[in-house]
């Protein structure tokens, strides 16, 4: 924008702040904040207790059952008052509400997935009162549930399917039932005194030549004097201007000379993608009317579904390129959703990129992204997996009225997010097809969701965007509830490990072409559980406010049946947090890898789940509180873009070398046999070099040629590769961690505090498993939950508050590994308890189901 360039014709008027809210059944009146939520208003005025902490959520439920009722007054000028339209704005209304401006109704909304506005100018005076009334959700999916009799929801309460509104509200095997309704989203007054850019699309060309085309419109007729301008700003600043006055929609071709092209991240060692900047501005002589602007990447993205030697492809190409897709499934970032800064959003992608992410997908069963969320993703090269927020329940697409509000969302959503640069697929739903084989007897909801799906979602989707690819559902199967979970064609959702009972390395047996979704649960920090329990001490496993935080059925007596697969049954509940990690970690390490070394067959890996909305049990990397788990720091390792990945096979060693660059990289090896004492039995090195994209074997090797997997009981294989002035070391043993010996070693810690960064260098005189370094700090380390060579000195860093002393800092410190664990009980008894927990009717149910039918 020019300096004599400035908007006149537009006025704000801000409705966030300061409003009241209504208990509609008592008539209590108490403080509320927009954007905000009933639950947040009420816990704020201390009407309900935190319901994140004990038994609260169960005891504050009562508040999702009433009506609620927001109420603002307001002031306008006269000149506000003066423009020729006013529009009344709100980004998001959730979910059931009736917006009544100075005593006549404006409009009623039910869909929590749209933004809505409402022209307003002859409901208007100088004195104003807004208030936005909104109905129990509970209560009426229950009374819609009289008459659309939808299929039993095994998350939450059946009959959700019906309302608009995150699922996740009422409960999953993760989450708790927190219905809030409320402002969740911006309130303002828009008032027009000119024209409004009522359109901007913009599409991208790539062939011979990059050409970025723009398509707009105004609402009132160019002929009074209007010019729309259309600029494209390239990263480095440079641009190009076009301009036209005829009436309708415009369109604008832009070439682009020397395109800097948009890549997932990893792919360059650019940790930032280059954005241009398209700016449309209505102008009325030297006076901008409106302006809007949308940030796009210059990139195509493919999915290829060709057949192949052994199905069918599922993969993602970028410009033109294959990606072997890596990250995890997003959830909602909190159970009150005005409580997501934009900071908090920033933190949690950054995570992600700094993990070696290129992925993330937006899960359906919670809610479309926020501004900020695919901002990110653009700048930070993640590329997003985008479900429609439809998952796991049968939906009623036969009711007209249901439908309707679908529709509406439908072209919201994707004319909000075409022209990212990280989207990359529209996915029908989730799980829905799977879900399908229990609903039989409802043969409407298996038929109607067929329709919509394979033929009216596809549909209105090309009506605005005929480039984004998009598959009906996920797992995608070759049609409906054909193939779901084949190993040929489609992608999967594996749980045959956790819900299957099957051993951690069962997907070592698995050659999906893309894994959508798995995982492992675990406990969240042992700080994160003291905090949620509400008392300064941890728990027992049978503890019952524990236990309210464990959403999973028998999700506790999972972990302690892996834990003693694995390990030793520990005799501290710190050290069953500990180990749970530990498991969660190799679980998800161990099948992305394998995923990975067969990378071409298998072309994505994404765990199940990257984060929390509320303190738990869980599958996630990153707890609510944003504390790592073990997972999140071995993910930097399993995802990294570089690496080398060791398959331990029964009778045969190889160590493979991973590159998801484009460029090609080169590197050195070293292979070594050390002792838990320290002694080297084999060392090998090797310089090598793999091509962008590719994989290679690097090293191999007969176990017999060292005496077999018995005589290398107590030693570690360990791989490290060396290259660009940085090392990695991956390491296995010989057998699992509760039939070897580990031994007490002697970590020597020395801590140096430099401004707000601590070092912790460390060294010990035996083999280590599973270290982790416990600061006062919430801030992740720099690597933890990692082992440590004999002799190795590490260097680990983290941030610290300015001031900080190293004395302080150290004895802040305290230090666990698999060797220290004490063990509670006998071998036997923990194998008669995995026993035992498998005869339970529920899981043996699972592990059969799991074992031969999926």
């Amino acid at each position: 924008m020019s300096a004599e360039q400035t908007i006149i014709m537009k006025d704000v008027f801000e409705l966030n702040g300061k409003w009241t809210l209504t208990d509609a059944e008592t008539g209590k009146i108490y403080a509320a904040t927009v954007p905000g939520c009933n639950y947040r208003a009420l816990q704020e005025a201390g009407e309900i207790s935190d319901p994140f902490v004990g038994l609260n959520e169960k005891a504050d439920l009562w508040v999702g059952e009433r009506d609620w009722i927001y109420e603002k007054q307001f002031e306008l000028s006269p000149s506000f008052l003066n423009n020729g339209k006013i529009y009344l704005s709100f980004d998001r209304l959730d979910t059931l509400a009736e917006i009544i401006l100075n005593g006549r109704v404006v409009a009623k909304t039910s869909n929590a997935h749209v933004g809505y506005e409402f022209e307003v100018k002859e409901f208007l005076a100088e004195k104003n009162l807004l208030r936005v009334k909104f109905s129990s959700p509970i209560n009426y999916v229950l009374e819609r549930q009289k008459s659309l009799k939808c299929p039993v929801n095994g998350n939450g309460l059946t009959g959700i399917a019906a309302l608009r509104k995150p699922s996740c509200h009422f409960g999953w095997d993760w989450g708790p039932v927190i219905p809030v309704s409320g402002i969740t989203g911006e309130a303002r007054l828009v008032g027009l005194s000119g024209g409004r850019i009522s359109e901007l699309s913009v599409f991208q060309h790539h062939g011979e030549k990059v050409t970025v085309e723009v398509r707009a419109a105004a609402e009132k007729p160019l002929a009074a004097g209007l010019e729309l301008v259309a600029e494209l700003i390239s990263p480095s600043g440079d641009g190009q201007r076009k301009s036209a006055a005829q009436s309708g929609e415009n369109t604008f071709v832009f070439e682009i000379e020397n395109p800097m092209l948009w890549q997932p991240n990893g792919a360059t060692k650019r940790t930032e993608q280059p954005l241009y900047t398209v700016n449309l501005k209505l102008l009325s002589g030297d006076t901008v009317v409106d302006e809007k602007e949308k940030k796009i990447g210059l990139r195509t993205v493919e999915l290829d579904l060709s057949p192949d030697e052994y199905g069918e492809n599922f993969a993602f190409k970028v410009n033109g390129k294959r990606v072997f897709c890596k990250g995890a499934s997003v959830i909602p970032f909190d159970s009150y959703p005005s409580r997501v800064t934009e900071a908090d959003v920033e933190r949690y992608v950054k995570i992600a990129a700094e993990c070696g992410f290129n992925m993330l997908r937006v899960w359906g069963g919670g809610e479309y992204g926020s501004e900020t969320f695919y901002d990110l993703c653009d700048k930070y090269g993640i590329l997003v997996w985008q479900d429609f927020m439809f998952a796991c329940q049968g939906y009623p697409f036969f009711d007209e009225e249901f439908s309707k509000s679908v529709f509406e969302e439908i072209e919201y959503q994707v004319k909000r997010l075409s022209h990212r640069a990280s989207l990359a697929i529209f996915c029908g739903n989730n799980e829905i097809e799977v879900m399908s084989m229990a609903w039989i007897y409802k043969r409407k909801y298996i038929s109607s969701a067929e329709n919509f799906f394979y033929e009216t979602l596809p549909a209105l989707i090309k009506k605005h965007n005929d480039f984004t690819p998009y598959v009906p559902g996920s797992p995608l199967g070759a049609g409906y509830m054909k193939k779901n979970g084949s190993e040929d064609v489609g992608d999967t959702h594996l749980w045959a490990v956790w819900h299957g009972f099957q051993p951690i390395k069962f997907y070592r047996k698995n050659h999906t072409r893309f894994c959508s979704e798995f995982g492992f649960e675990s406990m969240p920090d042992e700080r994160t559980i003291v905090g949620f329990l509400g008392k300064g001490n941890l728990p027992s496993l049978s503890d019952e406010a524990f236990s309210a935080h464990q959403k999973c059925k028998n999700g506790n007596e999972k972990m302690k049946f892996y834990i003693t697969e694995n390990y030793r049954l520990p005799k501290s509940f710190e050290d069953y947090v500990y180990l749970s990690e530990v498991c969660q970690a190799a679980c998800v390490a161990d099948a992305t890898e394998h995923w990975r070394r067969n990378a071409g067959r298998c072309n994505g890996a994404l765990y199940w789940q990257f984060n929390d909305c509320w303190p738990t049990c869980s599958w996630a990397g990153i707890d609510y509180h944003k504390r790592y788990k073990a997972l999140q720091y071995q993910a930097k390792k399993f995802m990294n873009p570089f690496t080398v990945s060791i398959e331990d096979g029964d009778k045969k060693f190889r160590v493979f070398a991973l590159n998801d660059r484009i460029e090609p990289q080169e590197g050195i090896l070293t292979v070594q046999i050390v002792r838990f004492d320290g002694e080297v039995v084999f060392e090998e090195k090797t310089a090598f070099s793999v091509l962008g994209g590719g994989k290679k074997v690097v090293w191999e090797g007969e176990l017999k040629k060292f005496g077999g997997r018995k005589a290398l009981k107590n030693t570690v294989f360990a791989a490290t590769l060396s290259a660009y002035g940085k090392s990695e070391t991956k390491t296995v043993l010989f057998d699992k961690e509760r039939n070897v010996s580990l031994p007490a070693a002697k970590i020597d810690v020395d801590v140096k505090v430099r401004g707000t960064t601590a070092e912790y260098c460390l060294e010990s005189d035996k083999f280590v498993r599973c270290l982790r370094l416990k600061t006062a700090y919430d801030s992740p380390l720099s690597d933890n939950f990692f082992d440590l060579l004999p002799g190795k000195k590490v260097t680990i860093t983290g941030a610290v508050p300015e001031g900080a002393d190293s004395k302080d800092v150290k004895e802040g410190l305290s230090l666990m590994h698999v060797g220290m664990v004490k063990p509670c009980g006998s071998r036997l008894s923990e194998k008669l308890f995995r026993l035992k927990t498998l005869a339970d009717p529920w899981n043996l149910l699972n592990y059969v189901w799991y074992k031969f039918f999926m």
